[in-house]
């Protein structure tokens, strides 16, 4: 069982930043349905649903499925500014 995420009840909403060359089409698949939702965003509960379009889109060798954490991958997003908390 997971522990509580600091982002519960927390929205996401994708940046104006554009999109390296080189970005893996796996992020941007994620970061696009995030932009889909609009200026409301995607809240961190539709985010974290088992088998949603983001958790389709991680590739790290450490994520174990719909019983791994997202935290590291909204961490990532957020520090490199493809997504901010709305």
């Amino acid at each position: 069982m997971q522990k509580k995420s600091k982002y519960e009840g927390r929205a996401f909403v994708r940046t104006a930043q554009e999109y390296r060359t080189n970005a893996a089409n796996h992020n941007v698949r994620r970061w696009n349905w995030i932009a889909e939702a609009g200026s409301n965003g995607r809240t961190f509960s539709e985010i974290n649903t088992p088998n949603s379009i983001y958790r389709q889109c991680i590739l790290r060798k450490s994520y174990r499925g719909n019983e791994s954490s997202i935290n590291q991958d909204l961490d990532y997003d957020i520090r490199t500014g493809w997504l901010r908390l709305r």
